[in-house]
Formats: C-alpha cells, sequence, structure tokens
C-alpha cells in the first residue's frame, strides 16, 4: 500500500526522516503474510525532537482559548472522514477485519468520540468555589500516547482528541503493527491545520521508542492502552520521574447467565461481543458462567452462534470474521486453544489449527471455539487469549458466579443477565470491575470506559476521559473574585497608567483633586473610547485600500455590556475611516467592522456593515455565525447595518470575555473567507489586528 508519509516521522509540523534511517518495520497484511508497507524503525532521538516540540508547543497551545481548541478538534473529526476509504483498506489488511466492521466501527470512533466530546465540553467548570477559594483546571502538559493495534483509532481518539481540548500537547507512540491507519489520522491532523508541535508521531518499537516517551522528564502524563505485561513496563519506565501513568490494559470478562436469564436473547449478544473484531477485544466477555441446570442449553445456543460466523479474507463482503493481527498473535491463540485440550476443556465447536479453504491457508485465520466443561484454574479461563475462544462454565449457586467471575487478576468487565433489575443489579454491584452490562452490551460514548485491578486504572470517555488530561490548582481567591479578574472586570482605578518618559509625576494639587463623580466618569469614558475608537481605526493601516475587515476592540468594563457605547463607537471610526465617495468608486472600501467590549458580566459585540455592501455581507447573518460559537450567545438587536449581541460571563463553563475574544475574532473572518470576502493573504496581517487592554486603557 503506498503512501508518500509512510517513510516519515512528523515532528513539530513536518515530515521527516527518521535518525534511524534507513531502517524499517515491516507492515503485514494478516489475510495473506505479505508486506504491505514499511514505516520508520524510529529512535529515541526521534522521540527527543518529538517531545522537545510538544513541551514548547506547550506554550501556546495551553493558553489557546477553548473556542479555538474546539473549532481545531471538530476540524480534525470532519477532516478525517474524507480519508475513510484509505483507512477502512489499511485496517483490512493491517489489522485483518472485515470491510464491514472497519466501515461501521473502526473508522467511526473519531466521530463518536468526537461528538460525545464536543457535546459535553461546555459542561466543564473550569473554575468551581471551594470555601474562601478557587479550584482551577487546567491542562497537566505534555502528553504521551501509546495506543495499541485491535482499535487503533479508537485510542488515537481517546487520547488525542480530550488532550487537545484540555490544552495539552501531544506525542503519541501507535502500535508498529498497525501503523497505517495512525498515518491518515496524521495527514487529518495536518489537513486541519493543528499548529506545529501541539501534536507529534513518531513510529517505533515499543522497547527504543515507548520506553523513552515514558522515561522522558519532559513528558507529563502516559496515557498507555495495551497487554497488562507492557503496561507494567511502562509504569516502571515513569516512575523515575514520578508523572502520572493511565493504563488501561487486559481483562478475563465474565457474562454471568442467572437462571430467569432470557437465554435466546442473552447468549447470542454475549457470543457476538465476544467474536467482534476477531475476538481481540480489552473487554470481550470471554467467560459464561451459566446455572448448572441451564448449562446444556445455552452450551448449544453458544455453539449455534460460533458456527454462524463466516471465516474469511477481510474484503470478502460475506465475511463475518477476518484473520488475527498477526503470526505472534496466531501462535499465542494456537497455544492456547492447545493447552485448553491438553487440560480437559472439551471443544464443542472450533479448537485448534486453521479453518478450511485453500484462500485461508496463508493468513492468520483462528476458527470460532466454544469450550465447555471448563473449571476456572484452567489456563483458558485464566489468561487472556485475545481471540475468539469462549469459556464456559457451570455453577450452582449465585454466591459462587460472583466469586468464579472474581477470581481473576483482571476488573475490566463483565455482565448480568436476568429478568428481574433488581437482582440483576444486585450481582453486578458484587463484581470487581470497572464496568457491568445488564441484559445487552450496548455502550455510551459519554460513560467513563476503565478497570479495576491489573485491568488498569485509566478511565476514557466522554468528560471522564477529558479529565484524565487535567489538573488542579488552589487559588485562595474567592470564586467572585477571580471570575471579575479572568473577564477583565478591573475597575479604572486598579489600572495603572504607564508613565510616559521625560514626563513628570503630577503634584499633590492634583492628586488632591475631588473623586469625580459617577456620571462624570461615565461621561469622561465615553468621551475617550470614541476619540480612541476614531483615531485607532485610521491607524489600522492598509485597511482602506486593501477592502478589508476592520477589528476594533474594546475592554470596556461595563458590567451591562455597552452596546449603546459601542454602537457610538463605531460610529465615530465611520467618520475618520472609512473610505471616501472617491475611494470607492476606485474599488476601495471596508467589508465591515466588529467591534468587541470585555465587560465583567458579558462579551458585547456590534458589528457595521455599510450601505453600499448590504448585498454581500448580512450584518445579522455575520453576527448569528460569530455568537454561535457559544451556546449562550445571543442578539440583542438587528439592523441591516448595525446589529447587537452578547455571550454572558459563565465561570462555571470557562466563559471569560477575554478568553474567548480571540475564537470569536477568527470566526468572523472564516465567514468571511467562505464567502469570499476576505482580501488574499499577502503577509500583511495589519486588517486583522487585534488590540488588547493596554491599547485602550480606561
Amino acid at each position: 500500500m503506498e503512501n508518500a508519509h509512510f517513510n516519515k516521522q512528523y515532528i513539530n509540523g513536518a515530515w521527516v526522516d527518521s535518525t534511524n534511517a534507513p531502517n524499517t518495520i515491516d507492515v503485514i497484511d494478516s489475510n495473506t503474510d505479505q508486506v504491505v508497507a514499511r514505516v520508520p524503525d524510529g529512535s529515541a532521538e526521534d522521540m527527543d525532537l518529538a517531545i522537545k516540540a510538544a513541551r514548547e508547543a506547550f506554550k501556546t497551545w495551553s493558553v489557546t482559548p477553548l473556542a479555538e481548541r474546539k473549532a481545531h478538534v471538530a476540524k480534525i473529526v470532519e477532516v478525517f472522514k474524507t480519508k475513510k476509504p484509505q483507512v477502512v483498506d489499511a485496517l483490512t489488511k493491517e489489522l485483518g477485519c472485515t470491510t464491514a466492521f472497519a466501515t461501521h466501527v473502526q473508522t467511526m470512533m473519531p466521530e463518536w468520540h468526537g461528538g460525545a466530546l464536543l457535546s459535553k465540553i461546555d459542561e466543564v467548570k473550569w473554575a468551581t468555589e471551594a470555601g474562601s477559594s478557587t479550584v482551577v483546571k487546567e491542562p497537566i502538559g505534555v502528553v504521551g500516547s501509546i495506543t495499541p493495534w485491535n482499535y487503533p483509532l479508537n485510542q488515537i481518539s481517546l487520547k488525542v482528541l480530550p488532550a487537545l481540548l484540555a490544552g495539552c500537547t501531544v506525542v503519541l507512540k501507535p502500535s508498529e503493527v498497525t501503523p497505517m491507519t495512525a498515518y491518515f489520522w496524521a495527514e487529518a491532523i495536518v489537513e486541519a491545520g493543528i499548529p506545529a508541535g501541539v501534536f507529534n508521531m513518531v513510529l517505533g518499537a515499543g522497547p527504543k521508542c515507548g520506553q523513552r516517551l515514558a522515561e522522558h522528564p519532559d513528558v507529563d502524563l502516559i496515557s498507555f492502552t495495551g497487554s497488562t505485561r507492557a503496561g507494567k513496563q511502562i509504569t516502571v519506565a515513569a516512575s523515575d520521574t514520578l508523572k502520572i501513568v493511565r493504563t488501561e490494559l487486559g481483562g478475563k470478562s465474565a457474562a454471568v447467565l442467572l437462571d430467569d436469564a432470557d437465554f435466546e436473547k442473552v447468549v447470542p449478544a454475549f457470543v457476538g461481543q465476544l467474536m467482534a473484531n476477531t475476538g481481540q477485544s480489552c473487554n470481550a466477555l470471554s467467560r459464561m458462567l451459566v446455572p448448572r441446570a441451564k448449562y446444556s442449553e445455552a452450551v448449544d445456543l453458544a455453539a449455534a452462534c460460533a458456527r454462524k460466523e463466516v471465516v474469511g479474507l477481510s474484503a470478502d463482503p460475506n465475511t463475518t470474521m477476518g484473520p488475527l493481527v498477526s503470526k505472534a498473535q496466531w501462535d499465542r491463540v494456537q497455544g492456547l486453544l492447545q493447552k485448553g485440550v491438553d487440560e480437559g476443556a472439551r471443544v464443542v465447536t472450533g479448537g485448534p489449527g486453521r479453518p478450511e479453504g485453500d484462500a485461508l491457508k496463508d493468513g492468520y485465520f483462528v476458527k470460532p471455539t466454544i469450550f465447555a466443561d471448563v473449571n476456572n484454574d484452567m489456563t483458558i479461563a485464566r489468561e487472556e487469549i485475545f481471540g475468539p475462544v469462549l469459556s464456559m462454565i457451570p455453577y450452582d449457586t449465585e454466591e459462587e458466579a460472583v466469586a468464579i467471575a472474581n477470581d481473576t487478576i483482571y476488573g475490566l468487565n463483565n455482565a448480568v443477565a436476568s429478568s428481574n433489575t433488581k437482582r440483576a443489579l444486585s450481582v453486578a454491584s458484587q463484581l470487581k470491575s470497572g464496568m457491568v452490562m445488564v441484559n445487552g452490551t450496548n455502550m455510551d460514548f459519554n460513560a467513563p470506559f476503565g478497570g479495576y485491578k491489573q485491568s488498569g486504572n485509566a478511565r476514557e470517555w466522554g468528560l471522564t476521559g477529558l479529565d484524565e488530561f487535567l489538573t488542579t490548582k488552589v487559588i485562595n481567591v474567592p470564586l467572585a473574585d477571580y471570575t471579575a479578574a479572568m473577564s477583565g472586570g478591573f475597575a479604572p482605578a486598579e489600572r495603572a497608567a504607564p508613565k510616559k518618559e521625560g514626563k513628570k509625576d503630577k503634584g499633590a494639587k492634583e492628586q488632591a483633586k475631588p473623586a469625580a463623580s459617577p456620571e462624570e466618569e461615565a461621561a469622561k469614558k465615553l468621551k475617550k473610547v470614541i476619540k480612541e475608537g476614531g483615531k485607532r481605526g485610521v491607524e489600522i493601516e492598509g485597511a482602506a485600500d486593501m477592502g478589508g475587515l476592520q477589528f476594533f476592540c474594546t475592554s470596556v468594563d461595563e458590567p451591562e455590556g455597552d452596546l449603546e457605547l459601542l454602537k457610538t463607537c463605531v460610529e465615530a471610526m465611520n467618520v475618520k475611516s472609512d473610505p471616501t465617495e472617491e475611494e470607492r468608486k476606485g474599488g476601495s472600501g471596508h467589508i465591515g467592522k466588529m467591534v468587541f467590549s470585555c465587560g465583567v458580566d458579558q462579551l458585547a459585540l456590534v458589528p457595521y456593515v455599510p450601505e453600499e455592501k448590504h448585498g454581500e455581507l448580512s450584518c445579522k447573518e455575520w453576527l448569528e455565525k460569530v455568537l454561535a460559537v457559544w451556546p449562550s450567545g445571543k442578539l440583542v438587536s438587528e439592523g441591516a447595518s448595525y446589529c447587537s449581541g452578547a455571550i454572558p460571563t459563565d465561570t462555571d463553563k470557562n466563559i471569560f470575555p477575554l478568553k474567548i475574544r480571540e475564537g470569536l475574532i477568527l470566526e468572523a473572518n472564516n465567514f468571511l473567507r467562505v464567502k469570499g470576502l476576505f482580501p488574499e493573504d499577502n503577509g500583511d496581517d495589519s486588517d486583522e489586528m487585534v488590540f488588547g487592554d493596554d491599547d485602550f486603557p480606561s
């Protein structure tokens, strides 16, 4: 499979050669045992370069407004959709899953997880009250993500997307077994315009690249998904720096069927969950515990389900089960199948050896297998097989079933089936696992995914997955004061104007003047804003000549939002800076202006569109597009040339006017670009200037 980037690492915004070139790792087609691609056998030096880039990028990405980070993540998801045909082709080869499973499950993961995160991110409380203090959530730093081969896109999405939303930068070390999928992900990152260094990807073997990532002192958190054995090694490697290590590891999950369960419904559901992805799922229900009185019935049902599986080439539309991922995995599964036979388990269907068929003789195909007469001391009941192999264990009492289910080093997932919900929940409460399925296998992308014991300590999916990449800081300032300060709500008296060089301080007589009344202060402020508005409007160099957009940003600290004040300010700007009739005839003219006021209680916006531009740009449509960045944005007034809107401050959702303003400005720019109204980039960004507080002191 050809791709121009397969021989590169992605570091600091560029596709670069590995320092270990020309050494490569072969990517094998699971169906044919043939090499389909070669990727870099990366080095510790490659990893060092990627970590350095991520550390540097964290300085700016961590303070990038959430609205911008959301837009970037949404763009990644959208761009990745365009790559699905290529990714499906890659997955059927390097992983061996069927075309249907690749299309409808594997490649949907970025959309499912990205959509869940983006739909809930505004519910996050970034600052909360703790008595007289404020507790703030902040990005943890540089994240090292090490992902497995069985659900490559699922795990990449679960580590990269929430990390980026949290404000972290990422170094991804994907599995060298399924690297092609990761390359298409990285291409989507590039095409989505993510800033250099925010995301980096290094291909290579775990002992070199993964080890270096885990032990590096400039990495703040390791997020690892893989085997329990590898998880222990990663944890040890990270221990010298005491960094946080989040692990999502193996499982030996049990489906506990109670005697009142609907066997004809739940047995096919639980067996189907195991067989999906050729049994290569960490949460697979690989043990089934059945009341002895109904054991034969359940065994027959399970065997019938397994026999319905059509093992074949991944690209064959009739295939329901493709090969295992690799020769190493095939050897392991075959060894455990034989171990089951040797230890006395009864093969109901399947067993050791390859399935029949000339087309299957070279690939890593395995028979879907049901073992009966298994006890929990057998190897096949204790070790994670990671293949389509079910061990069926009889029990006599409900207490015994719970004890068998819990008798494992793992604790990722379990299931319970009963016609009585209360009874099912009673058993579920006794199972030592991070997840329990009841009467079915449906999962919610907003709910946490993770386990107990040696299944790891991570909690991924949804907002819980976002929390993995955040840390807390306590500031001994009351929440109300923190909110006011972070929204730019300082009183004018608290802002010390900078002294101008060459001028002396005012004397005692000046300082002794009585304080102005509120009415006098308001009049003075209005006069200053109008004056500065007109002056700054004409000082945006080239705006009139380029026909570009003028942005005028104020920081007028009025709790109610300054909407009338802003309109007056725009009118003053127009007098000073609008092109003359003569200039308009020559092809020059402003598209419009948008004025922002960062108040205490809200951010106010007033766009202005000249009359001669009404046919090209709707003032209302423009403002509504910008306000839509935040669900709380509201249109206050509308007109052909002037509109007004506001976004309320919300400390629980991290909505502070100064923090969200830049994202709104970018959205206003993007809207004009889409409509073809924004001037071509000529290297001069003066028509996009954004002024800060110091430019317009109150």
